[in-house]
């Protein structure tokens, strides 16, 4: 199973479990490649901020990016044991709004709605990174 993780907790053993393309098109890293430094560095010039690699048993639940609606109820959850105050409410609401937005950065990237569904990916995108959508 691919699961999305920050790139700063890379690690040379993890492997990429989705090609990774330029702003041309051009293949950069493929499926299967290792997370070696010298890829990671790549990467990070390129800025970007997450990868998608193979889950393996040693990557601690810590390190991935999860659903926001999992990230927003766990915030609830560890919030409802602290006596309410208006500065730990305004401190709840800026890690909620937050989440909310590297969600939205995340969904709203064109490389990661190919990768969800192909349909509803740009042509233009599609047709740069050779993705092919389900035809009628």
């Amino acid at each position: 199973m691919a699961v999305r993780v920050p790139l700063h907790f890379a690690k040379p053993t993890m492997r990429l479990a989705r090609p990774i393309f330029d702003r041309d098109g051009r293949l950069v890293a493929g499926n299967g490649t290792l997370l070696n430094e010298r890829v990671a560095r790549l990467l990070r010039k390129m800025a970007l901020q997450t990868v998608m690699v193979e889950e393996t048993e040693d990557l601690p639940a810590w390190e991935m990016i999860r659903p926001v609606e999992q990230q927003l109820l766990e915030l609830e959850e560890r919030f409802q044991w602290e006596e309410p105050s208006k500065a730990l409410e305004a401190i709840r609401q800026a890690i909620s709004r937050r989440l909310l937005k590297r969600a939205a950065d995340l969904e709203n990237d064109p490389a990661l709605a190919a990768e969800r569904d192909p349909d509803t990916a740009s042509p233009e995108f599609l047709a740069a990174h050779n993705v092919q959508g389900e035809t009628a």
